[in-house]
Order: structure tokens, then sequence, then C-alpha cells
């Protein structure tokens, strides 16, 4: 009895698998098709095979702060992360400090960088920087979403003023989202985002003077560890984008098909937007209503082969609805909407659309690299390098928002909804976390 109602449940969904095969065929011969496959396989997306987490990203830091690394550089980033520290550092933490005028001078060349040191109580700097000439120690913690706990910077700083009382030291919390770490924090350290690592990094490009190897690698740091990547500053993400919003919403009805239709493998329901050749080899193609119907098998494999094609566009897809929904709720915003997430601020405070939004509340999709699950995250933006008769939106978004300011600060990001809160599903409706993000958003922004 439960085979012949299989058979039959497998007969009613063979029109639907027809019909895909049908729409799938018309997407792949649209002329904006093969206009956004030829562009977006001749980009190569260093993030899209490499996630770069708190422990990558302290890792190329270590490169970039050792004077004997490939990037040839010698001390040059230590004396930029230095000159960032007194910038941002009080006169009490710069009390037996040298004067910064004094470092231009000093080099840094034999210091020794070292990774994750193991200290008291099994706790571990992320990096250490020791320079036994000038008898200088440069103490980081690395921060990328977390924050400051368990009063680890306090210890940090007991174990270098016991061990190390005569060296100069120079306690920094490197925090990408730049948060705020409430009693966590140290006095000693001083907080610094990316910006120095992304400006001295820019600087050095702009020169010219690289060896085209060290260029290359320096500019993959920039934009995809460190920097903002900014699709529009290459003309070939400025067209892949354009094809893949044209796809999205030409072949709308497909990618809405896709995205609620799934097929059964062991006992879990699969989107058919989500095959993929992982779980087509290991799971679909041995159960028995794939091998029992061509239709559905044939099917399969199309979407599975186009894997990072149509989850690209579909995700465009899904966030270009999203933004729709969004605007119904609020319609003075402005979006922008890329393939793993939305953008947008309140219209009235934007008007140049060749520069960056002066704020914004930027709605991510990751994906977790261990369990293959996607989730998403909120952050609150402000950035200076927008218009200039738009920086005043910025400063007064960042200062209302809490984030910390510097003297001369370009770019602030505030983490509001980050992997350890869960959010697994794009839900705005009343009272969900995304909501209530959007509106606390929309509130501080007509504030302005």
């Amino acid at each position: 009895m439960i085979n012949i109602l299989k058979y039959y449940q497998r007969l009613s969904m063979e029109p639907l698998y027809l019909k895909l095969k049908s729409d799938l065929n018309q997407f792949f011969q649209d002329p904006n098709y093969l206009a956004f496959y030829q562009r977006f396989k001749a980009v190569t997306y260093l993030d899209g095979y490499v996630t770069f987490d708190e422990n990558r990203k302290s890792d190329t830091l270590r490169w970039l702060l050792t004077p004997r690394e490939g990037h040839l550089q010698q001390d040059y980033f230590i004396k930029a992360l230095l000159a960032a520290y007194y910038r941002e550092a009080t006169t009490e933490q710069l009390i037996d400090l040298p004067q910064a005028y004094e470092l231009s001078v000093k080099s840094f060349n034999q210091a020794t960088v070292m990774r994750e040191l193991v200290i008291t109580n099994n706790k571990r700097i992320d990096l250490l920087l020791a320079d036994a000439a000038s008898k200088t120690l440069i103490l980081i913690e690395r921060k990328d979403g977390s924050k400051a706990h368990t009063g680890q910077l306090l210890s940090y700083f007991d174990w270098a003023e016991t061990h190390y009382p005569d060296w100069k030291k120079y306690y920094i919390l490197s925090d990408s989202c730049n948060q705020n770490h409430d009693k966590q924090m140290h006095p000693a350290f001083v907080q610094l985002d990316d910006e120095w690592i992304s400006t001295a990094i820019k600087r050095l490009l702009e020169s010219e003077a690289l060896p085209a190897r060290q260029s290359g690698v320096l500019k993959d740091i920039q934009a995809y560890v460190f920097g903002e990547w900014d699709e529009h500053t290459e003309k070939a993400d400025k067209d892949i984008t354009k094809y893949a919003k044209l796809l999205a919403h030409k072949h709308a009805s497909l990618f809405e098909t896709l995205s609620h239709e799934s097929v059964m493998a062991n006992g879990k329901q699969i989107q058919l937007g989500h095959v993929s050749p992982q779980n087509y080899f290991n799971s679909l193609a041995l159960e028995s209503q794939v091998r029992d119907s061509d239709d559905l098998n044939e099917l399969l494999l199309i979407l599975q082969a186009s894997h990072e094609v149509l989850d690209y566009i579909q995700d465009y897809s899904s966030f270009e609805h999203l933004a729709d929904e969004i605007k119904n709720i609020y319609p003075q915003i402005i979006s922008d909407v890329e393939s793993d997430g939305v953008s947008f601020l309140l219209t009235k405070h934007y008007s140049n659309p060749d520069d960056y939004y002066p704020y914004y509340f930027n709605l991510a999709k990751h994906t977790d690299e261990e369990t293959g699950n996607d989730y998403y995250t909120v952050n609150w933006e402000a950035h200076k390098k927008c218009h200039e008769s738009e920086i005043k939106y910025a400063e007064s978004f960042a200062q209302k928002a809490g984030m910390k300011i510097s003297r001369n600060w370009q770019f602030r990001s505030m983490a509001r909804i980050t992997q350890k809160d869960g959010i697994d599903k794009l839900d705005i409706s009343s009272n969900s976390p995304i909501r209530i993000e959007i509106d606390e958003f929309i509130k501080l922004a007509r504030s302005l």
C-alpha cells in the first residue's frame, strides 16, 4: 500500500518536474544569463572559498606585521599600527611611552611576532610582537564579532607587567566590528578597528612600486580580509550585479518554485534551490524515488551542475523580495540588494548614486563552515566616504547609535545580530528579531 501511494505521489509530481526543466532551459538560453555566466566565471571570489574567521584574520595580521615576511615591507605595518595607536590613545595610556616622532627613526625589523602565546591559566594571547633591541612589546587581542570575556584583557596585562616590567608595552584590542566591550575592557588597552590596515595597504597600492605578486596579494587582503569590498569599484562586479538582478526579476516564478518545492532524502526535505553536488551524490541519487523517475533525476542533475549560479541568483531573488517587503512597511527607504544581503537607509539622506551611503542597515546571509547551515546577521554601518554634503548624517548616526568614534574615523560598524543569535530565517513579521532591529534603525534614522 505504501509503495502504491509513493507511486501515485511521484506521478502527481511529474508535470512539475517537466515544467521546471522547461523553465530552466529557457533560463539558460536567456541572453542575460549568457552575459552573466561569462562574467561570473571570469571573476575569482576568494571569500567564496575561504571564510576568514577570527583565527585566519589573526594569521593574516601576523603575516603583515612580521618584518621578514613575503610582503617585503619590513616594519612598515608595525609602524602603521603604532601610528594608529598614538592617534587613538589617551594621555594616560601614553605615559612612559616614547614620543610618536621617535618611532619614525626606530627600526623594528628584527621583531618577532607570535600567535596564540600560552600564558598564565592556559590563556592565549592572540598576537604578541616582541622587539628585544628596543625592549618593546605589542600585545594584540583580536575580535571579529565576539566580545572580550572572562577577564582575558586583565590577564594579558598582568602577565606582561609581571614578566616585562621594564619594557615599553602597547596593549591593543583589534576589533573589526568596533563593539562596546563594557566591563571587560581594560583601561590600558586601546581599541582599533581595521581602518589602519586598509589605509596602510591602500597607500602601498597607490604608490605603484610593488612587484606584481605582492600587489595582488595585498589587494586580496584589503578587499576580502580587512577592507570593505565595494562592488562599485570593479566593472566586472557591477556587471554581475546588474545581470543577476535582471535574471532574478525576469525568472522570479522559477526561483520561487525552486525555493518552495523540495525532495526527500535520508528522511529530510531538501529544497530544490539548494540541490548541490554534495547532497545529490551523497543522498539524492541513492533514493528510489530519484532512481525510478527519469524526469526527477534529470532535473536534479541540472540543478546540482548549476548549483553555484542558481544559488547566487536565487539569493538575489530572495533579497529582492525582502527589500520590497521592507519598502511596503517603510516606503521612505532606498535599498541596495546584493546576492548575500540587502542594505538600506532613508531616501532623504542619500542623493548621489555614485557615492557610499552615509549610514545604513545591513542584513546579510552567511553559511556556517562546519554545519553548512545558513544564518543571518544585522549590522548598522556609518561611512564618511559618502558625498561631502551627507557626512553630517554619517557623523550624527554614528554618535546616536553609540559607535566608538575616533578623531579621523571613516567607517564604523556595529553588530546588532550575530551568528550566536541563531537567526536562520528571513522573517520580518512584527516582533521578530530582524523586524525589531529594522524598527529601531528607522526610528534612529528619522531623528537625524
